[in-house]
């Protein structure tokens, strides 16, 4: 049985060129949002939670949480960390992480939003581009550049996510992009990181998810029990570091600080359910700011790396 998570590999080329930032995933998010309401919003001085067409609308669907202090559907990260110019022609990849029935039947509108914001510029008028092919998580191509814009492939099913591979024991975790904790409302720096911290932001997430998109409930198992074990994993830090990095808001016309944990962690599972947790973890990012990335992290075996 497949979970109703779609991972969307997005490719675009640039005209001009891009003087890419050195994470990009807060310009994305940004830049997606606003194309999306810009297109399709019919009530735009209207709050979204006020408007009478929200249960109808397409950009909640895919921009906004279902509830009060839910995630949102959706998570888009740049997999390339470091400040970087990317030459005309050159293949710039990202992903796009749709998560629950209703976003992930609005990917012909995804991919069309994209369209739009590259042919307008990501950023700046002068960052013009185009898509060249959107890919499922199996490299399944559903989308193709066209002389007048990107065209979906006829009748290509889109690939979700299957269950956890099935790998030994011993695990490697990578942690990729700021992976930003909190306990009492204080930022946890490499030296106030313990083992359980990255268990407890595990569990949230998925928990969070569950509750706010019932679909997903079906295929995780959140008993106390499952609980218990999760937590009891024992976890060793290998290398951690923290890894500095802010964003501008245009919203609040200010930069954020978004600095994070970044390294390697060592795990040794032996529960099957547990290991399906951590793994679907990977997939949709742990802790917080997950909407532009951060807390992304990779799993494989321990012996591979």
């Amino acid at each position: 049985m497949s979970l109703p998570i779609v991972h969307l590999y997005v490719t675009a080329q640039f005209d001009q060129g891009f003087d890419k930032p050195e994470y990009a995933g807060s310009l994305l998010r940004g830049q997606f949002g606003r194309m999306l309401k810009k297109r399709l919003c019919l009530l735009k001085d209207t709050p979204c939670n006020e408007c009478s067409l929200y249960n109808h609308c397409s950009v909640p669907a895919l921009f906004d949480a279902p509830g009060p202090n839910q995630p949102v559907p959706y998570v888009i990260h740049d997999p390339l960390w470091g400040a970087m110019h990317i030459p005309p022609g050159m293949p710039w990849r990202f992903r796009h992480t749709l998560i629950g029935h209703r976003a992930i039947q609005h990917i012909p509108l995804v991919v069309q939003i994209w369209d739009r914001v590259f042919r307008q510029g990501l950023g700046a008028p002068s960052n013009t581009g185009r898509i060249v092919q959107v890919e499922d998580s199996s490299g399944q191509v559903i989308a193709t550049a066209h002389s007048t814009g990107v065209r979906l492939v006829a009748d290509t099913p889109v690939i979700r996510l299957k269950k956890c591979p099935n790998l030994p024991s011993d695990w490697r975790i990578t942690l990729h992009t700021p992976l930003r904790l909190f306990f009492k409302k204080q930022r946890i720096m490499p030296q106030q990181f313990k083992p359980e911290h990255f268990c407890k932001s595990l569990w949230h997430r998925l928990h969070a998810l569950a509750h706010a998109y019932e679909e997903l409930q079906a295929h995780l198992d959140l008993s106390d029990t499952l609980r218990q074990h999760l937590f009891t994993t024992p976890v060793e830090v290998k290398t951690l570091a923290w890894r500095k990095w802010q964003r501008f808001s245009t919203r609040q016309q200010a930069y954020q600080d978004m600095s994070g944990l970044v390294g390697q962690l060592q795990l040794h599972i032996q529960h099957p359910a547990v290991k399906e947790l951590i793994w679907l973890g990977a997939q949709v990012h742990i802790g917080k700011n997950t909407t532009f990335g951060l807390g992304a992290y990779e799993t494989a075996h321990a012996d591979c790396l």
